[in-house]
């Protein structure tokens, strides 16, 4: 093969190489992301001790709690109750975030969160729709409240009106995120496609590297690892461009959304982040080693041109 052709040939598939990485790392996170629990107890578990949520959540909950109560209790509450009723609820939805119980509940609600996310990505791929938001599940959440509430009223009037346990349904309270513009459906579905076939972009990543190596003439292998490092590097500021537009985040009808959005918004910057700093580091580490060789080399033939150089008399 002509040097000319197997330099191109080098380039190219160090290009490929760092293609194959990008998809790879970007596959990977999205498997970690929406198939483990992990990462999104990471991204919102934080907001169990965040001062804003404490403000927000007792309100979201009593509201729902009432709800919940008064469909579920077989025996209608007597009006002269149901003002002490209210205060009750107020009081236990307050009450449940010092509780030892919230921490789990929390945890709960989120996982409940990712799979019913799953659930929804599912069905748009099914009915062909286009978007699939994520929507916080807060039935673990008012469990808890009501079996805080259930023990502050024992032995009381009103806490012989009131069963147990009650039945919760989901209680789902929408985001609308991530909408069409930033993550639609078929993209997410794609994204997931892929998620499971991740190793061997890493795997392709390898060999490809390997064989843009072997390919490149002698000369000309650290120009190649130095055009496979600047390659990483490119691609990890693109990466940083496509996770700065997640900051473009319209302000939700409900402070809960929009205080969930952001830590979402914000969560998800983070795991993109890591693909670009890992993209960066590696393009870094690659082009100086790249350049030492091509240094070296260059260094090495300007000895070995003065060696063969005959020495006039």
């Amino acid at each position: 093969m002509p040097t000319v052709a197997r330099k191109f040939l080098a380039l190219l598939l160090a290009i490929l190489a760092v293609l194959a990485a990008g998809v790879g790392l970007g596959a990977r996170t999205a498997d970690q992301l929406i198939n483990t629990p992990e990462p999104l107890q990471r991204i919102l578990g934080p907001l169990a001790t965040h001062d804003q949520l404490r403000e927000i959540l007792p309100q979201v909950l009593s509201t729902q709690l009432t709800t919940q109560i008064t469909e579920s209790i077989p025996v209608p509450i007597p009006s002269a109750l149901s003002g002490i009723l209210e205060q009750a609820i107020a009081t236990s939805s307050s009450a449940l975030l010092g509780d030892a119980t919230f921490a789990t509940a929390w945890g709960t609600t989120i996982e409940n969160t990712r799979r019913d996310y799953i659930e929804e990505l599912a069905t748009a791929k099914a009915e062909n729709t286009h978007q699939a938001t994520i929507k916080l599940d807060l039935a673990p959440l008012l469990s808890s409240a009501y079996g805080t509430l259930y023990s502050s009223l024992g032995g009381s009037m009103l806490g012989a009106l009131l069963p147990a346990t009650i039945s919760m349904p989901q209680v789902l309270v929408d985001t609308n995120w991530p909408d069409e513009q930033t993550l639609s459906a078929p993209d997410a579905n794609r994204w997931l496609g892929l998620a499971g076939a991740w190793g061997w972009f890493i795997v392709a990543a390898g060999v490809l590297t390997m064989a843009a190596i072997f390919v490149a003439p002698r000369g000309f292998r650290g120009k190649t690892l130095i055009a496979l490092g600047g390659s990483a590097v490119v691609l990890g500021a693109v990466v940083i461009y496509f996770a700065a537009k997640l900051s473009g985040i319209q302000p939700q009808e409900s402070e809960l959304t929009d205080l969930l959005i952001t830590q979402l918004a914000q969560g998800v910057r983070g795991e993109v982040q890591s693909i670009s700093n890992t993209l960066i580091i590696g393009g870094v580490v690659v082009f100086l080693a790249g350049l030492g060789t091509w240094l070296w080399r260059r260094e090495n033939q300007v000895l070995d041109t003065a060696a063969a150089t005959p020495v006039a008399n």
